[in-house]
């Protein structure tokens, strides 16, 4: 007897975390061309590509929820990943932001909390009963 396969994740979403962390990154090296320090700029790399290494992880671990919250984890994916390349884009290519590194440091934050509040509101998977005890 097979049992029903899980529901994947569209490869649209995961490419478009994958692509927005890039991005992301770029813009990040980018802004700090002009820093000396290899450490710092290394730090702000790290902590920019942290909500897209956080939201990979709950497109992987989806694989096992209810189809309802598979889709607004991938639509809060995408709207993470644009709200956060469209900042960055704009600080590193459009504007002349005289302290660039304010919105490098809030935007993640901020990313991270509605990654957070979604989870614990509307994503987290349901406890399943492990079984009938007698």
């Amino acid at each position: 007897m097979s049992t029903p396969e899980a529901p994947r994740t569209p490869i649209a979403t995961r490419f478009a975390i994958l692509a927005a962390a890039s991005c992301a990154v770029i813009c990040v090296l980018v802004a700090g061309r002009r820093n000396s320090s290899s450490l710092l700029v290394t730090l702000f790399v790290l902590w920019v590509f942290a909500p897209f290494a956080v939201l990979a992880l709950l497109v992987k671990a989806s694989r096992s929820w209810a189809r309802g919250k598979q889709a607004l984890l991938q639509r809060m994916s995408l709207v993470v990943c644009a709200a956060s390349v469209g900042v960055y884009a704009v600080v590193a290519f459009v504007a002349e932001v005289s302290k660039p590194a304010f919105w490098f440091l809030v935007t993640p934050m901020a990313s991270l909390c509605v990654i957070v509040v979604a989870y614990l509101v509307r994503l987290r998977p349901g406890i399943q009963p492990s079984g009938a005890r007698g």
